[in-house]
């Protein structure tokens, strides 16, 4: 199973410069709790981004996405303290691997950037590739002139169906954030 991971303010917004626009310590909580040994997709700019903590539990392998021919294809693994990383430079055949191989049953965790998530939200809708999306919304709209903002790719959320969500409580007592698992609309169709 394919699932996307992603916290994301009103206005479609995910990351500023490489990095997160907010600092909301109950969202990389539950962030922490959803990946735990779990194998997590990401883009080499998204790897560099993680913070030191983040590799001192969880037991995770890590799949990063990279152009460099130092590190991909050649599916260099190292371990980190509990977690394991794997280099590669084609994201086909880890979704290839997650649907038809031999990790079919195991949960992948597609955690950004955006140009990994456009690959597997096919235009505007989930294409075959995710089955699932954890998405975080942050109830703020970011405005930054002069930065390099990153938005999420463009989703038609009339494919998806929510099927759980949780108030996490937010920083500086504003609104609270909201986790909001969503499954594709297809899967209840028989």
């Amino acid at each position: 199973m394919i699932s996307i991971i992603v916290a994301m303010a009103h206005n479609g917004l995910i990351g500023i410069n490489n990095k997160l626009p907010w600092n909301e310590p109950g969202d990389l909580k539950q962030f922490a709790k959803l990946t735990k040994d779990k194998t997590l997709l990401m883009g080499h700019l998204t790897y560099i981004s993680l913070p030191a903590s983040f590799f001192k539990s969880g037991n995770r392998n890590l799949i990063v996405l990279t152009r460099d021919p130092e590190l991909a294809p050649s599916a260099v693994s190292v371990n980190n303290g509990n977690n394991t990383i794997e280099y590669t430079d084609n994201i086909y055949s880890v979704i290839q691997d997650f649907t038809e191989g031999d990790n079919k049953d195991r949960e992948l965790m597609v955690c950004g950037g955006r140009q990994v998530y456009e690959v597997l939200l096919g235009g505007g809708g989930l294409s075959c590739y995710a089955d699932k999306m954890y998405i975080t919304h942050i109830p703020r709209i970011y405005y930054l002139a002069g930065n390099k903002p990153t938005y999420f790719p463009p989703i038609d959320w009339r494919l998806l169906a929510p099927v759980n969500s949780e108030s996490i409580n937010a920083t500086g007592g504003t609104s609270p954030l909201l986790l909001v698992t969503y499954k594709k609309v297809f899967d209840y169709v028989s």
